[in-house]
């Protein structure tokens, strides 16, 4: 479900692609040129995670650096060819839920796969194809697509253990700030980062109150009092 837009002297035609990225435009008029670009605007969550803002982090503090320039683009989350807190902050929106999309990016970008891109200077990608040739379509179009946010490209995450369990006990009270549930882990664990979706039905979940894990307001969000999402990195 890419769109592609495929321009000309004097036309423009759109097309979106089918899940195996097939299109056809049929007819194309005579063009003295032929312009081909690609764009993505849904599924902006997809292979995103509080991971990928550990790696934005370590490259950021010099402690870790990217080492790939697809890497690079997918962590330039506001589109201004750096990395800074800004992205971190915008990325964690996502998770969290504040927003639903980024607003300075689309959730893919689509460069040419015949450019090579340079790790030193990994921002001037070529996101249009230009040919002459109606006929040569086919042959040059080579696209590739990097998934904005996935900055770890779908690494295996590493976990403290295979499994790890999170308990909880629910505490009834009698005043007026309601029940109070207690989450802990039965054995101490060391996290590089946390990120969890809680659903709770026929709640209304009012605040999140730190415990030994220390939780800023901006590391959590509580969606319509039954939603509860963490992104916090340690």
């Amino acid at each position: 479900d890419v769109l592609l837009t495929l321009e000309g002297s004097d036309f423009q035609q759109e097309y979106i692609t089918s899940d195996i990225g097939a299109f056809n435009f049929g007819e194309v008029p005579v063009s003295s040129i032929y312009t081909l670009s690609a764009s993505k605007t849904t599924d902006f969550l997809n292979g995103v995670s509080t991971l990928d803002l550990v790696y934005i982090r370590n490259h950021i503090l010099g402690q870790d650096l990217l080492d790939d320039p697809h890497m690079f683009i997918a962590a330039d989350i506001n589109r201004d060819n750096k990395l800074s807190a800004v992205d971190m902050i915008e990325l964690r929106k996502l998770i969290l839920g504040y927003n639903d999309e980024l607003p300075d990016n689309n959730s893919y970008r689509f460069y040419d796969q015949n450019q090579d891109i340079d790790v030193a200077n990994p921002w001037m990608i070529q996101e249009e194809l230009e040919f002459l040739d109606i006929d040569d379509f086919s042959s040059q179009l080579k696209i590739s697509g990097i998934k904005i946010g996935d900055v770890n490209i779908m690494e295996t995450e590493k976990r403290s253990r295979e499994n790890t369990v999170l308990n909880y006990k629910l505490r009834k009270t009698d005043s007026n700030e309601g029940n109070i549930f207690d989450f802990y882990f039965e054995e101490e664990e060391q996290f590089e980062a946390i990120q969890l979706n809680l659903f709770l039905r026929d709640a209304d979940l009012r605040e999140l109150r730190s415990g030994q894990l220390e939780f800023e307001n901006y590391n959590y969000n509580i969606i319509d009092g039954h939603e509860l999402r963490i992104s916090q990195d340690f």
